[in-house]
């Protein structure tokens, strides 16, 4: 039907071949006075394009640094207004300066110099050792203890804009929106921290050492989160060991895994299960079988339900302890804790699967169950075929519009 009711398609195909070479020539003959000057236009356009681009990128650039920077300044002011110090005994050693390494004892509370203590070192028994103007601390107090001096004892109080502020902390220390922390510090001891690349091995060693033990002695007191946080501080030092002899690498492998070890302990306690298992993981890339990290791997993994992997971990774990009897001990009782875990898990999930099928709620073996609460009252039925029937209606008229 298209060819007939077309009668251009109807000619011959000399017809076509006649019209084909007609309008290439009607096109040679064209000509377009514009044509010469298009291709220097176009260079022009071309060239001016990305330098406009360019140059309104770096301005837009410039206004995002200036803009940073004055937030920075307005949030270093805030920061510098938010503290003030009452020295309760004059210090009398060295000032405290940026990257300086403070021990020191302190002592938080919340809203009053006599309110409710959230933080105390003293209690522990164990001073804070902390490298200052580091962030480690809230900034208003970070910026207190740069003003104090060996042997200075100090009440601090920082308002909520150089502390928490208006969020509070859910972490430890658990402190509430808007407090006003009062901190009562001494400052027992000032000392230069060298950089890392500016210590020898033997240092490195030795205060990576020093933390750890500081680390363990918090962990055996149960301040695990404290303990954990020496650990880390450990490691830094291990962590940037460029280029050690054959006697260091040793050594070096040695107190690596040991802190792992001890990491992977510390984060199951803090629940970071998937932390401890990165640690895990690091000694036995080191030590296939150390039978403690497949121990505490398989505590992460049984704390995490993949029941499956932790017992694999925990079968390695008893094959390597066989000659240590307090160690096969703790495998074979996380075997049991793990077993009765799964037990558990596999009973709640039969019963929630019971309740679904049966209808029942969470009262399940009670005659007064969800179904039969609903069939005791047919004007419910009724109420929710109505309002089904209305809204089905109201989507038919609009699918018809």
């Amino acid at each position: 039907t298209f060819f007939r009711c077309t009668p251009a398609l109807r000619q011959p195909a000399q017809w076509w071949v006649a019209m084909a070479a007609e309008e290439a020539r009607r096109s040679d003959e064209e000509v377009d006075t514009d044509d010469e000057h298009e291709p220097v236009q176009a260079a022009e356009q071309s060239d001016a394009g990305p330098a406009a681009d360019n140059k309104a990128k770096d301005e837009e650039y410039e206004k995002l640094m200036r803009d940073e920077r004055e937030a920075q300044a307005r949030k270093d002011a805030l920061h510098a207004a938010s503290w003030s110090k009452q020295i309760l005994t004059a210090g009398g050693g060295e000032a405290a300066a940026k990257g300086a390494l403070a021990t020191l004892h302190i002592v938080g509370r919340l809203n009053s110099a006599k309110g409710t203590v959230f933080e105390n070192s003293r209690a522990r028994d164990v001073p804070l050792l902390v490298i200052l103007g580091r962030g480690v601390m809230v900034p208003g107090l970070d910026l207190a203890l740069l003003s104090m001096k060996a042997g200075e004892k100090a009440l601090i109080v920082v308002q909520p804009e150089g502390g928490y502020g208006a969020a509070g902390n859910i972490d430890f220390p658990r402190v509430p929106g808007s407090a006003t922390l009062f901190y009562e510090v001494e400052m027992l001891k000032l000392e230069k921290e060298p950089e890392l690349w500016e210590m020898e091995f033997e240092e490195k060693v030795h205060k990576a050492t020093l933390r750890r033990e500081r680390g363990n002695t918090l962990f055996r007191g149960r301040h695990f989160k404290e303990a954990d946080d020496e650990y880390e501080q450990g490691m830094r030092y291990l962590f940037f060991m460029p280029h050690p002899t054959e006697e260091e690498a040793v050594v070096l492998k040695r107190d690596v895994a040991l802190m792992n070890l001890n990491l992977t302990a510390s984060k199951l306690r803090c629940g970071q299960e998937k932390q401890a298992i990165k640690h895990g993981e690091s000694v036995l890339a080191t030590l296939p079988e150390h039978p403690k990290a497949l121990y505490r791997l398989g505590q992460a993994y049984t704390q995490l339900g993949e029941y499956e992997q932790a017992r694999r971990l925990l079968d390695r774990a008893e094959a390597a302890s066989a000659s240590d009897a307090a160690m096969l001990s703790s495998v074979r009782k996380e075997k049991e804790r793990l077993q009765s875990r799964k037990d558990r898990h596999a009973r709640q999930r039969k019963q929630a699967f019971a309740r679904m099928i049966s209808g029942r709620g969470a009262d399940d073996g009670s005659d007064d169950s969800l179904r039969a609460r609903v069939l005791s009252r047919p004007d419910l039925i009724i109420a929710a075929v109505g309002i089904l029937v209305v809204l089905v209606a109201v989507a038919a008229a609009a699918a018809l519009r």
